[in-house]
């Protein structure tokens, strides 16, 4: 098995063998103006110019482990891979795309809705597909007709009659593991037929793309439920600490959700192992990230993929940035000694600090992306700390 795992990722070492980073190649960022900043002063200072390319409605992005920028345009339906510097790369058409996440042999893996034909002709559904693209050996971003898999709901105990329930459904964000599993969010009404697990659930795939489970949490008690993911939306796991595949990196997520009824849209799901398998729970966190009413409808979450631990999320016009408990804002040496100093912005808008449905969230080499949709840009931040 581990010998057939890395003939698998050989193609993808081939590719990053030849690069000046980590994972693929590192855009110099010196065409950024530092700003001018006096005393304990921090802020997110824009990043200009905004990445447009003629984009109609961006409602998702992700930093690449090949340091490339994968943003969903779905109005186009169409997957736009960038560098670090905002320059397109190439782009590819997908049906129905919403969200998208990248494993770590660098195949992307997109979410959508496709065709499947029924008994008749005639029948023609669009279901919920998670869409796996190809990297191909050599190659640095997208490529045309490089799907090579889809993965069609329904899956569940071998069910193979598409129901009304398949069509309604949808699936609604997706991240990697560190052993390349994946989870998928997908929301809808009522319960699987045969198996009766809901449809609002999050949903787990091994690394061959085989639905697994539907995740269940523990409660207080020891009560646990298979209901508990209510219209999960927006999901977000841990970054990969190492090269070892695999490894200890935790299993933990960020997970939102759009029901009005829920009065934490946004929670930290930790993942433990126990004797009767893997065991999932909300963790405590600041009140600040826990705050009730603090979210509307929260569309993008994505941690820091560096030391800070940051967590950001984008809700209607705003984004927020919380330390890796929890709490807004990030640790400041000043003159008074460690201050927490509040960094969030937001404001409805076209302003270099205002947003127009704001929607997905990435992070990469200390600067914050925003999929402004109804503004059909991203923006691009950096702490003013940070610039040297």
């Amino acid at each position: 098995m581990k010998n057939l795992f890395w003939m698998a990722l050989l193609p993808a070492l081939a590719l990053l063998s030849g690069c000046n980073d980590m994972f693929g190649r590192k855009t110099k960022l010196d065409f950024i103006t530092p700003p001018q900043s006096a005393g304990d002063e921090v802020s997110y200072v824009p990043v200009f110019p905004y990445i447009t390319n003629g984009m109609q409605y961006p409602t998702a992005i992700i930093a690449g482990n090949d340091n490339l920028l994968y943003v969903v345009d779905s109005a186009a339906q169409q997957l736009i891979c960038y560098d670090e510097a905002g320059r397109e790369q190439s782009r590819m058409t997908v049906p129905g795309i919403r969200a998208v996440a990248q494993d770590r042999t660098l195949d992307i893996l997109a979410l959508g809705k496709d065709r499947i034909v029924g008994a008749e002709p005639s029948d023609v559904r669009q279901v919920p597909t998670i869409f796996r693209i190809a990297v191909k050996a050599g190659r640095y971003g997208l490529g045309e007709d490089k799907i090579v898999k889809r993965i069609q709901q329904p899956f569940l105990l071998g069910r193979t009659a598409v129901t009304t329930l398949d069509t309604a459904a949808d699936f609604n964000g997706i991240a990697v593991l560190p052993d390349n599993q994946y989870y998928v969010t997908r929301s809808g009404n009522g319960n699987d037929p045969i198996s009766q697990v809901p449809y609002s659930a999050v949903l787990l795939f091994d690394n061959r793309d085989r639905f697994k489970t539907t995740l269940s949490v523990s409660g207080d008690g020891g009560a646990v439920y298979n209901d508990f993911f209510r219209n999960p939306g927006a999901i977000a796991t841990l970054p990969a600490r190492s090269l070892v595949i695999p490894n200890n990196d935790p299993l933990d997520f960020l997970i939102s959700t759009s029901d009005p009824a829920e009065v934490l849209p946004v929670r930290y799901i930790t993942v433990s192992q126990g004797d009767a398998g893997f065991n999932y729970n909300v963790k405590l966190m600041a009140p600040e990230l826990y705050a009730p009413g603090r979210f509307v409808r929260p569309q993008g979450l994505t941690f820091a993929s560096d030391a800070t631990g940051y967590i950001f999320v984008t809700d209607k016009d705003s984004l927020f940035q919380f330390d890796a408990q929890g709490a807004e804002g990030i640790q400041l040496r000043t003159s008074q000694g460690l201050q927490l100093r509040k960094v969030s912005f937001g404001g409805t808008g076209n302003g270099p600090y205002q947003f127009n449905r704001a929607r997905g969230v990435a992070y990469l080499n200390q600067v914050v992306y925003v999929a402004d949709a109804g503004n059909r840009r991203v923006c691009r931040y950096k702490l003013s700390s940070d610039f040297r």
